[in-house]
């Protein structure tokens, strides 16, 4: 009995100097190949990240320019928007403009959702499908950026999640730490 217990004891002895007992198992990063376009005016952070997914699935020679695209969700022929500054075409989108046009110029469906928690995120990026979101920038303001990808660090504190973002007007540094982006997170557009 005395050689079964010192078995034991030298068994967790090893596990505890390895490591294995108390190293917290971290999934593998992710990272979706997915170029950071930026927008070409202001206020089109909603077509940039749209034209980001379109240029991900149909590549650089069959992407829309961000004029055309803006002309589009807003029902006006793409001369109106790309043939020189017009006032009625530097104006904000909406949600369900983004899907439409990734829907239509990248043959992509696309499903609205709230904000969720870590490893939901991962695994959406894990399958594959990259996620938009909308986030606040201000009092009343939002801004719209493309996650592509997602790891986890060790810290003192644990196991950080940290977001990898595509941020066509630069506002974000990468990496994000999840902690840092929940409380101005308002809504996310999962690519299929």
């Amino acid at each position: 009995m005395i050689k079964y217990y010192k078995q034991i004891l030298c068994f967790i002895s090893v596990m505890l100097l390895s490591g294995v007992v108390h190293a917290q198992r971290v999934p593998p990063p992710v990272d979706l190949p997915i170029p950071n376009i930026q927008q070409e005016a202001e206020v089109w952070c909603w077509v940039a990240v749209a034209q980001q997914i379109i240029h991900s699935v149909v590549g650089p020679d069959n992407t829309t320019q961000q004029c055309a695209l803006v002309a589009i969700a807003n029902g006006a022929h793409p001369g109106d928007c790309c043939s020189g500054y017009n006032p009625q075409c530097v104006r904000t989108g909406t949600m369900q403009q983004v899907q439409f046009l990734i829907g239509h110029f990248g043959g992509r469906y696309t499903n609205i959702a709230p904000p969720t928690n870590p490893m939901m995120l991962y695994q959406t990026l894990a399958s594959g499908r990259p996620i938009l979101l909308k986030v606040r920038s201000g009092m009343r303001g939002f801004h719209v950026v493309v996650l592509r990808g997602m790891s986890f660090v060790q810290t003192r504190n644990g196991v950080e999640s940290v977001l990898h973002i595509n941020d066509p007007m630069a506002h974000f540094t990468q990496p994000v730490p999840f902690s840092r982006l929940i409380p101005i997170w308002v809504a996310a557009i999962v690519v299929n």
